[in-house]
């Protein structure tokens, strides 16, 4: 047994609290954020099969991938897609539904991207006219699609476009 502490001076004994396991709020770090967002963006035609819209990619033009693009300061992500889609492509989306987050790396940096269901209202010219886009039936939108997180989406959206 220790005896207890006497004199003027700090004891250099260190004294045990219990914890107390109280729940801290849970807050998003900044890595944990969403740093872009894009849409797979759909439109009717006349027939009942919808298109699909698919984009060069910028740095490797063989490579066909969603628009999607950086969330600027102040911005939330669906406006930030809504004007990626816009800037790539030319075409105005209206946002149906979420679809999910992927992630991915780019020079070691990890690129957290929301997408989101959106049909086609309104075909303008593209901001960015060096890039081609082109609207494809689900068949052949897989088949063009280089990555399987692209092909994944376009499957998520079909099924999420014919839910009620």
């Amino acid at each position: 047994m220790v005896p207890p502490h006497s004199g003027g001076q700090p004891s250099s004994e260190k004294i045990r609290i219990p914890s107390l396991n109280v729940e801290k709020p849970k807050v998003k770090a900044k890595s944990d954020a969403v740093t872009h967002a894009g849409g797979v963006v759909f439109r009717q035609t006349t027939s009942d099969e919808p298109e699909y819209l698919l984009v060069q990619a910028t740095k490797k033009r063989s490579e066909w991938v969603l628009p999607k693009g950086h969330i600027e300061a102040g911005e939330d992500a669906q406006t930030c897609a809504v004007r990626e889609v816009r800037e790539e492509t030319g075409v105005l989306g209206r946002i149906k539904k979420e679809l999910e987050v992927i992630h991915y790396l780019v020079e070691n940096q990890t690129v957290k991207v929301q997408f989101y269901l959106m049909e086609a209202v309104e075909q303008a010219k593209p901001k960015d006219r060096s890039r081609k886009h082109a609207w494809l039936r689900l068949d052949e939108a897989l088949h063009r699609a280089t990555h399987d997180e692209t092909k994944d989406l376009l499957r998520m959206a079909e099924q999420k476009r014919t839910e009620p």
